[in-house]
């Protein structure tokens, strides 16, 4: 966890980029806990996880690299969508999808990201 941060007084537009959250309820109620970098060109830079254990966003978003050019960063908050097996990774295809149709983009296109609960299943 972070300490000692404050909120940003301001923030910078990236030219091409737009950022977009969201209440998808996924893990919280009545909160922002989703958020989508969407991009006008692809974008080419990722960095993933050295570790044995990949969760099924890590997974699906190395996957989609190997298919098309990013498009939009899918981020949820407050599950890590990590050790959920079968039903873990389709959730998270599944939001590739929705997100996909939401921006106009193909599923592989997009790249999931999670942080959050370990073990937990997203519903």
């Amino acid at each position: 966890m972070a300490v000692g941060l404050s909120a940003p007084g301001h923030l910078a537009p990236i030219a091409g980029a737009k950022l977009v959250t969201l209440a998808s309820e996924m893990r919280y109620k009545g909160r922002d806990d989703l958020v989508a970098l969407v991009f006008e060109q692809g974008c080419s830079a990722a960095v993933f996880t050295q570790n044995a254990f990949r969760a099924a966003p890590v997974t699906v978003a190395e996957h989609h690299l190997g298919l098309s050019d990013p498009k939009v960063w899918l981020v949820n908050a407050g599950n890590a969508n990590a050790g959920t097996g079968t039903q873990g990774r389709m959730v998270c295809e599944s939001s590739c999808h929705a997100a996909a149709s939401a921006f106009d983009v193909s599923a592989e296109a997009v790249l999931p990201f999670s942080t959050g609960v370990i073990g937990e299943p997203i519903d």
